[in-house]
């Protein structure tokens, strides 16, 4: 945890929203991820310090302004281990927050993450970061992406910032692919399973492979091309045709605009 955090301080610079996310094996239970300042320290601080500090301490506050509840819950009857504590004394080092149990569809649930009794897998992001969530929530288990954690779906909403046209850069060609269908999702393992053999030359073409870029390339290419067939088998196809495309590269150009519509 302490590398983490060394990692985390190196990037967020003047940033005052950034986001961590992933399995931290760290089962935190009810443990409070924040620090709330008694009366008394809270006078002598507003007395004695200045405007900065004051934002450090009372950080948690952002929460309280965007309707986040201060207590988050969860599921996770657990005891806490001790990646539950460093986790939690990064937070409130570093003035993050668990998403989990606070917000979207998991807002006062705290959903288990991994064999449906641990909750280890979070989405710990700073106060700001509250105000652009759209959804969050804990999807079912489902064994096609682990072999026992949960899925962490979230949504959020920012400005995009247009960048000057890039003239080197090659659009999309039209390429043929599949759109995934949970309801197809057994017959796509199935497929997939149809490849195995393939699948394994592939695992003893990278114990034999050299170093060279290229060769790397080439396996991975061909190792997309075993899941592309299999999704096209499951899924069928889907893309854009012709028509569209040309319609859609055209009004990507720069001397393309509202006039040419009318």
């Amino acid at each position: 945890m302490e590398e983490i955090e060394r990692e985390f301080l190196s990037f967020i610079g003047n940033n005052d929203k950034y986001a961590l996310i992933g399995d931290f094996n760290a089962r935190t239970g009810n443990l409070s991820d924040y620090v709330e300042l008694d009366d008394d320290i809270v006078e002598i601080i507003n007395n004695g310090y200045d405007e900065d500090f004051r934002e450090i301490l009372f950080d948690y506050k952002n929460l309280i302004y965007s309707n986040i509840p201060l207590k988050r819950c969860s599921q996770d009857k657990g005891r806490p281990n001790s990646f539950g504590y460093k986790l939690i004394d990064f937070c409130t080092r570093c003035n993050l927050y668990i998403a989990n149990g606070r917000i979207g569809q998991d807002r006062d649930v705290g959903k288990t993450t991994s064999n449906e009794c641990s909750l280890i897998d979070y989405l710990i992001i700073s106060s700001n970061f509250f105000k652009v969530m759209n959804e969050f929530e804990i999807d079912d288990f489902n064994p096609l992406y682990s072999d026992v954690h949960n899925l962490l779906h979230f949504c959020i909403s920012m400005n995009v910032i247009h960048k000057e046209k890039d003239n080197n850069y090659q659009r999309d060609n039209g390429t043929i692919r599949s759109k995934w269908k949970m309801s197809k999702s057994d017959k796509f393992v199935e497929n997939l399973n149809m490849k195995e053999e393939n699948i394994k030359d592939l695992c003893n073409e990278v114990d034999n492979c050299s170093s060279e870029e290229h060769d790397i390339d080439g396996i991975l290419s061909k190792l997309e091309n075993i899941f592309s067939e299999a999704a096209i088998k499951s899924f069928g196809k889907s893309g854009r045709n012709n028509e569209q495309k040309e319609k859609s590269d055209r009004n990507n150009e720069i001397w393309f605009t509202k006039l040419c519509d009318e």
